[in-house]
């Protein structure tokens, strides 16, 4: 019995019969024998034994990390680089629920998250630099500041079994309203935890375990009091000076988003038909949301939602010249460059979304999707 089946998809199994590879996928009846029961995430959702998740992805100005920031974060033994603290920007903007105006939104601030970075070394500078980075940013951007305070605490392996309880207990405190507490960690986190009020995991960098995401995404589905969702942030840096299909094309930072939402298929069995429609140009904003981070807060964080965007045939939909208005001009005078900033995170937004579609489906999904139709519409209703 298990909660996070290993099962090969489609195009790995055809990779691994080319190369020779032995694959021992769950579904193989000849290795692990008939399924007696699969209680889905469908079922767990409409029986209120999990929480629905969303996944955000913050697409951050690089630029809102100038070099004063970057400066005054060095110090003698460590460095932020600017792409963490790019992200650690990103991450109080969601955390803190920042722009967040729609009726339908939810807007308390998150009270705890658990934050999933590359290694040791960074995982710790993160838990010491966090605060000082938003600090900076607040004496660049006044308007951005809330009444939010941020406690961070950085965990790993090599921490013994008492002090790990300790920091989780910390953890599931619970806290004032205008206090958050974040836990950063490598992956001695993505298993073994249970804080069922918690708000968000964080991946601020691509992960090399398809597992560890799985069990980690699986964290911030538990059901508690007055959650309504647990949330998946995944803060990126765009550069400003590239058109975004050459910045997405075969750029590694931008590898966690698909690892995510693809490790989501261990979870969702409504994976495909959310797929679907976001190729059929649904609605599915309550399932997942690209926000654009900038400079100016009168920009309203330029939230672009999946049901204003078209989306129609990958191919296509990426545009042959998206992204050339934006980068005709660099942040200039008068506010030109802040509304081709603005055009620039719009044409991101829609550059990424195909991407997604192409990036977690399976090529031989799209023979048959006008059949399921009728499936894609009762899910999301």
């Amino acid at each position: 019995m298990t909660a996070t089946p290993k099962i090969f998809t489609d195009r790995l199994k055809r990779k691994a019969d080319l190369s020779d590879t032995v694959l021992a996928s769950m579904d193989d009846e000849k290795i692990y024998g008939k399924n007696l029961y699969t209680y889905t995430f469908s079922k767990a959702l409409k029986e209120k034994l999990l929480a629905p998740y969303k996944v955000i992805v913050l697409a951050v100005d690089e630029a809102i990390i100038n070099a004063t920031i970057q400066k005054r974060l060095k110090d003698k033994n460590s460095e932020l680089i600017l792409d963490d603290t790019t992200k650690i920007i990103g991450c109080y903007k969601a955390l803190a629920q920042i722009e967040k105006k729609d009726e339908d939104d939810d807007i308390k601030p998150m009270r705890r998250s658990l934050a999933f970075c590359k290694d040791i070394e960074t995982s710790d500078k993160i838990s010491r630099k966090f605060n000082q980075a938003i600090d900076e940013y607040h004496k660049l951007v006044p308007e951005s500041k809330t009444s939010l305070n941020f406690e961070i605490k950085h965990i790993d392996g090599s921490f013994n079994g008492k002090d790990r309880n300790k920091l989780l207990d910390w953890l599931k405190e619970d806290t004032d309203e205008n206090s958050c507490h974040v836990l950063t960690n490598v992956r001695c986190l993505s298993e073994g935890v249970d804080v069922p009020s918690l708000d968000a995991v964080m991946f601020l960098h691509p992960r090399k375990s398809h597992v560890d995401i799985i069990q980690a995404v699986g964290r911030v589905m538990r059901r508690a009091p007055n959650k309504e969702t647990g949330y998946i942030i995944l803060p990126v840096g765009i550069p400003f000076n590239i058109p975004p299909e050459q910045a997405l094309a075969n750029n590694k930072k931008y590898d966690v988003i698909w690892q995510v939402l693809n490790a989501s298929r261990a979870h969702d069995d409504h994976f495909k038909s959310k797929m679907k429609a976001l190729e059929l140009d649904q609605n599915v904003r309550h399932l997942f949301e690209v926000v654009g981070v900038t400079l100016n807060p009168a920009l309203k964080a330029m939230t672009d939602i999946v049901d204003e965007l078209s989306l129609h045939a990958r191919s296509e939909s990426a545009g042959l010249h998206i992204g050339s208005l934006a980068c005709e001009t660099s942040h200039g005078d008068n506010g030109q460059g802040e509304l081709d900033l603005d055009v620039y995170i719009d044409q991101f937004s829609r550059a990424i979304k195909p991407i997604i579609v192409d990036k977690c489906t399976e090529p031989n999904e799209w023979g048959n999707w006008a059949s399921n139709v009728a499936e894609v519409a009762q899910n999301l209703s």
